[in-house]
């Protein structure tokens, strides 16, 4: 198993569960996520906190008074901007305590649970040309405001990089997609995000900006565990880059759900280079059950080989063996290891199909 650097996984698990408790409530459903922020480049200020996940808003430290229900909490105060140009947002980030605001669909909850308060919000929706789709050589680029809605109906998308739109209709729900945007939900890393794991899988060029440069990182290594990634505090994911699908390449996604757009509890996506039956190359990424999305080399088995039922099945097993799944709300360990050796085995088949 690939991983990046282990964080403090017991508190940072702590944050993560009472922010999607505070989510839950103001969706009004059992388990309806936010699609990452759509905005909220970076995630909370306070991981770490050990904040029970009960759904009730705890003290956090610097941030402001608690409250006793997620029904009652209000936003702290903070200062708003809005920059007309992208080098004004990212001198503000240098400068300031700021979150950038874009979608914002997760990061109203975090403000109103006081899981953030940061001193100003860098609204960059006013910034234009930050909403494009372009074709670039080997890459289709995303700008920072591109939203998911955008991507799932643009025709661009679905035939230079027809995995997203294979998986945006499993991101949240419509009202969120139309706000949320995809560099945000990149850029928040929740673990459960479909996004970070598409990016993950692709090998995604990140652009990361600050007013001093620019640099880029491949989506394999900007994930480090729960909202936790490279980005700097400084900086903004201003662009992204997504190869363009070869010949004879084919995806397959697949997560474990309550219903269609919740939170999920495990989740693979896959990519697959078949030719005349044999598995020629493959990547698949877990996503969801760990505190980062992580590559499965035992996938890799299926290399040189047809995609049987029973290839299928003995990949599926070793794929969840070697998986370490965050126990929560939703299952323990080894329910969430033996729900990944199901899903697993489908996705492969898929592959196949």
């Amino acid at each position: 198993m690939v991983r990046g650097p282990r964080v403090d996984r017991a508190g940072d698990f702590a944050h993560h569960t009472a922010f999607r408790a505070v989510v839950v409530r103001h969706a009004g459903r059992g388990g309806a996520k936010a699609a990452g922020d759509g905005g909220l480049q970076g995630g909370p200020a306070v991981p770490g906190a050990g904040i029970p996940g009960d759904g009730v808003a705890h003290p956090v430290p610097g941030a402001g008074q608690p409250v006793a229900g997620a029904d009652e909490v209000k936003a702290p105060r903070t200062e708003i901007a809005r920059p007309a140009t992208l080098a004004e947002a990212l001198a503000l980030l240098a400068t300031e305590d700021a979150r950038i605001l874009a979608g914002g669909q997760s990061l109203g909850a975090a403000l109103n649970l006081r899981l953030d308060a940061p001193a100003l919000l860098v609204d960059i929706n006013g910034i234009p040309g930050l909403d494009r789709i372009t074709l670039e050589d080997r890459h289709l680029v995303f700008g920072p405001l591109v939203r998911h809605r955008a991507v799932l109906e643009s025709p661009l998308v679905a035939r230079e990089v027809p995995v997203l739109a294979q998986v945006m209709p499993h991101v949240a729900h419509p009202a969120i997609r139309n706000r949320g945007t995809t560099a945000g939900s990149i850029a928040y890393a929740d673990p459960a995000g479909e996004m970070p794991a598409v990016a993950h899988l692709m090998a995604a060029e990140l652009v990361l900006a600050s007013a001093s440069g620019e640099r880029v990182v491949s989506a394999r290594d900007f994930f480090l565990g729960i909202y936790d990634t490279l980005r700097a505090p400084e900086e903004m994911l201003v662009a992204i880059r997504w190869p363009r699908t070869g010949p004879n390449e084919r995806f397959a996604f697949g997560e474990v759900t309550r219903r269609r757009g919740d939170f999920a509890s495990v989740g693979f996506v896959a990519r697959a280079v078949i030719e005349a039956g044999l598995v020629r190359g493959i990547a698949l990424t877990a996503f969801a059950s760990e505190p980062a999305p992580v590559l499965c080399p035992a996938a890799e088995g299926a290399i040189g080989q047809r995609l049987t039922p029973g290839l299928a099945a003995d990949l599926a097993g070793a794929i969840a063996a070697d998986l370490d799944p965050m126990p929560s709300l939703a299952g323990s360990a080894e329910q969430k290891r033996a729900q990944a050796r199901a899903l697993a085995r489908r996705v492969l088949m898929d592959l196949a199909a």
